[in-house]
């Protein structure tokens, strides 16, 4: 409180003060100290009773489209009894006052005419409830329901009246729409940046009763795929688009609906064909973007076989509608060929004679990436010594061993005849490689055991062979003697097969010097089934 007059002596100082009450039925009492600390007292620190400030409800009377409308009658009810009426001024405004604060009250405007609100309850705890009221006589209901193309409702989308009266209305979750209307002209669109309505609006004319079925369908455009336009991918959606096996294939591509839809679950989805028919298919994944303005989708892939490929794209949006046009591309996936084999085996060197009908071949293929490897040894048909040179083209070859193992030995030889034979190599991925092609000629079968070349040169780190006939399968035993039957050398051999035999001789003796010039004598001592047999021959060192 503020002072006002007076001193603090009898017959005493006047405070006062004010203040602005809601309404409600008050009390009051005072209080007060001196500088000392000490309680007042005396009868008004006790309560009092205080004033009454009584509440007041105004409010207004329009048409729907806000026209405020005068001397509309409004009817007040105390506690379900008729109190009291009004009437709206020329601002279309009414007011009741004194009336009691927190009691319930009833708020009923004409009821010769229609409102949207029919009445209002109120326990007036303020000076003003600001109650309008819409006239709703001569208007008329315009509504409609608003659906997605599998007819489901759609809510949030804004429907706008235009004409005569303009007016929005936002769809309820039950797709729901409506306007009220005077018996005029009027369109009703609806407002939507992404989507296309069927029909696009409604025009009505001089509308004079309700029209409630005036629905709008989304009408559902294709969505469309394109390339990203970055490096790699300016005309198609794979880099690279020729690729070492097994790499990995970049596949980039943009997704784009003009009605902003979602692409169906698990789509879009690449399939990478071979030959015309599916070998793979995957779902890529969503990068950045938005479907209206274009979504980046990516994903990679590798191949194990090498060949030519294509690759489609295939997407429905959430409506189920599939992309308009193909899109697809193609690509190829290469290997790197294994190295060309070689030929290892010693007892048939490019153009060596071999007697055995029984001869082993091995070769080599170097293998740095420790491919799977397959190896095909292809033997041309017998060829008479007068054959012509090699060309691989001039011969026959048939496939004769296939498999891992870089070696076969091939049995029942023709006697004196020239045979080619050549290798091929396949890795896992296809890739192929071919070695040259190699000769070897087999003897005539020989009557008496022989020696090739003879004279040799041991010095020279030359060898002859000594070629004998085995009646059977069984051992040999192969001696050196000079001229006066002296024995320089001997050795044994086993597990011989019938037929021509070939044992390579150094020209050494027992202690690995090479022979003098001169001829020595050869003995080949034969042992099979229980039986001996020798034959004989001269060998002959030239330096």
């Amino acid at each position: 409180m503020q002072y006002e007059s007076g001193a603090f002596t009898a017959p005493g100082a006047i405070y006062s003060t004010s203040t602005l009450l809601s309404p409600a039925t008050y009390s009051y009492c005072f209080e007060a100290q001196d500088i000392w600390g000490a309680q007042a007292s005396g009868a008004p620190t006790s309560d009092k009773t205080g004033p009454v400030v009584k509440a007041k409800i105004a409010g207004k009377i329009a048409t729907y489209y806000g026209t405020l409308l005068s001397n509309k009658k409004v009817s007040l009810y105390h506690n379900s009894s008729f109190e009291n009426s009004a009437y709206t001024d020329s601002n279309g405004e009414f007011l009741f006052s004194w009336l009691n604060p927190g009691e319930n009250y009833l708020i009923v405007p004409d009821t010769m005419s229609t409102y949207d609100v029919s009445e209002v309850n109120y326990a007036p705890l303020t000076d003003d409830a600001n109650q309008q009221f819409l006239n709703m006589d001569n208007v008329t209901l315009v509504s409609g329901h608003i659906k997605d193309p599998n007819n489901a409702v759609m809510s949030g989308i804004q429907a706008q009246l235009s004409g005569t009266h303009s007016d929005t209305y936002t769809s309820q979750s039950t797709g729901y729409y409506r306007f009220y209307v005077t018996t005029n002209s009027y369109t009703v669109a609806l407002n939507h940046a992404s989507y296309v309505f069927n029909p696009s609006s409604y025009t009505l004319n001089n509308v004079s009763s309700e029209q409630n079925d005036l629905d709008f369908s989304r009408i559902n455009r294709a969505p469309a795929l394109s390339v990203t336009s970055e490096t790699g991918y300016t005309s198609d959606a794979v880099e690279p688009n020729i690729s070492p096996v097994t790499q990995n294939l970049s596949f980039r591509l943009v997704y784009k609906d003009e009605d902003n839809d979602q692409p169906k679950q698990t789509y879009p989805i690449i399939y990478i064909l071979k030959d015309g028919a599916t070998i793979q298919s995957f779902s890529p994944s969503l990068e950045s973007g938005t479907c209206i303005g274009g979504a980046v989708y990516s994903g990679a892939s590798a191949l194990d076989k090498v060949g030519d490929y294509t690759y489609n794209v295939l997407v429905y949006d959430l409506y189920n509608m599939a992309q308009s046009g193909i899109f697809s591309g193609s690509f190829q996936v290469y290997a790197e060929k294994p190295s060309v084999p070689t030929n290892m085996s010693q007892v048939t060197q490019d153009g060596a004679h071999v007697v055995s009908g029984q001869i082993h071949l091995c070769w080599a293929c170097d293998n740095p990436n420790n491919d799977e490897l397959t190896y095909t040894l292809y033997l041309s048909e017998p060829q008479g010594k007068n054959a012509p040179a090699k060309n691989a083209a001039s011969y026959n070859f048939i496939s004769v061993y296939t498999g891992s193992s870089p070696n076969c030995t091939l049995n029942s030889l023709e006697a004196d005849r020239v045979y080619y034979w050549k290798i091929g190599v396949e890795n896992q991925y296809g890739a192929v490689s071919e070695s040259p092609v190699y000769s070897f000629s087999t003897i005539g079968q020989p009557n008496k055991a022989f020696n090739y070349p003879n004279p040799f040169n041991p010095t020279k780190g030359e060898a002859t062979n000594i070629v004998f006939e085995m009646p059977e399968d069984g051992s040999v035993e192969i001696s050196v003697f000079s001229e006066y039957g002296d024995i320089i050398w001997s050795n044994d051999y086993f597990n011989l097969s019938k037929g021509s035999n070939q044992i390579s001789y150094d020209g050494k003796d027992g202690n690995s010097n090479n022979l003098y010039n001169g001829t020595y004598l050869c003995r080949v001592k034969k042992k099979y089934n229980g039986t001996e047999s020798t034959d004989k021959l001269r060998l002959l060192v030239i330096k």
